[in-house]
């Protein structure tokens, strides 16, 4: 059973995104299987890891 880590606080602008996303990456690079899951309705996590024509394209699936 793998590790389970998480990062909570109520407060906003405290770096809780840049903090996840690098532990995560720092985690894979050392050869760990990571799973990041991004709860926040903001999405900050995922416009962080993914490219953003591709995250545009998520984005507007669905709309018009």
């Amino acid at each position: 059973m793998g590790l389970k880590i998480s990062f909570i606080n109520y407060k906003g602008g405290v770096g809780k995104v840049l903090l996840i996303v690098n532990t995560a990456a720092s985690l894979a690079e050392l050869g760990k299987e990571v799973l990041l899951s991004d709860l926040d309705t903001q999405s900050n996590a995922s416009i962080r890891l993914l490219p953003l024509d591709l995250w545009n394209k998520i984005n507007d699936f669905g709309k018009g």
